[in-house]
C-alpha cells in the first residue's frame, strides 16, 4: 500500500523552535567565507550489510563544513517491509538513535511509524553557540527481519528536506549523499559442503 506523503507537522515545528533559539541566543559575529568560496556541507549515511535476524546500525556523518554548522534538523524514511525500528522513549530520547557529540550539542528524535520515517535534530544548547565537529553525527539502530532478503534502503526523505543554520541563525544549504545507502541483506543459511570425492590431498612422500 503506498504511504501517504502527509506534512511532517512535528519535524517542522521543531525546525522552526530550533531557527528561534539562534534568533533569540546572544551570538557574537563571526567571519563566514564568501559564497561560491567552499563547498557546501554535506549530509552522508553509510551503508552496512546484516544477516536477517541481526540487529545493525547506520551512520549519519557531515562532511566539509567550511561554512560552520550549528543546527541540524532531518528526517529519515527505512525500509519498514525489512527493517524493524524500536521507536520507545519520550522527550525527544529514543532507544535507538544516539549520538557521540560532545556538550553542548543535543539530539532530539521522533519516530513516525505510520510512515516508517525518524526526525532528527541536533544543536548546540548553550550560547556562544559551537559548531558542529565533521564526522559521525548520528547513529541509528534496526533490527533486520527473519524473512528480510535484498536491500533494505535508509536514505533521507527529502520531503521536507534536510534543514541546518550557522553560528548566526542563517541558514546552511546542505548537499546529500544517500542515493545507495542502506542495509545489503545477507542470506544466513549459505554453507560449502564437499562431497568426499570432490575433496583431494596430494601424497605425502
Amino acid at each position: 500500500m503506498k504511504r501517504s506523503r502527509t506534512p511532517h507537522r512535528p519535524l517542522a515545528a521543531l525546525s522552526r523552535r530550533l531557527m528561534l533559539i539562534f534568533c533569540a541566543a546572544s551570538i557574537v559575529a563571526v567571519t563566514l567565507p564568501a559564497s561560491g568560496q567552499s563547498p557546501a556541507p554535506e549530509l552522508i549515511i553509510t551503508s552496512t550489510s546484516s544477516l536477517p535476524g541481526d540487529p545493525t546500525a547506520v551512520e549519519v556523518r557531515l562532511v566539509n563544513p567550511d561554512r560552520q554548522v550549528a543546527a541540524l534538523t532531518f528526517s529519515l524514511e527505512f525500509d519498514a517491509s525489512r527493517l524493524a525500528f524500536d521507536g520507545t522513549g519520550a522527550n525527544g530520547q529514543l532507544a535507538s538513535v544516539e549520538t557521540s557529540l560532545p556538550a553542548p550539542f543535543r539530539l532530539s528524535a521522533f519516530y513516525f511509524p505510520d510512515q516508517a520515517r525518524v526526525g532528527i535534530s541536533i544543536y548546540s544548547a548553550r550560547t556562544p553557540v559551537a559548531p558542529i565537529p565533521e564526522g559521525l553525527v548520528a547513529r541509528i539502530h534496526f533490527t533486520v527481519k527473519q524473512d528480510a532478503s535484498g536491500f533494505a534502503f535508509v536514505r533521507l526523505d527529502p520531503t521536507p528536506g534536510p534543514d541546518a543554520a550557522d553560528l548566526m541563525g542563517e541558514s546552511v544549504s546542505l548537499g546529500v549523499q544517500n542515493s545507495q545507502s542502506g542495509v545489503s541483506v545477507v542470506a544466513g543459511n549459505s554453507v560449502l559442503s564437499l562431497a568426499p570425492q570432490q575433496v583431494s590431498f596430494g601424497s605425502v612422500p
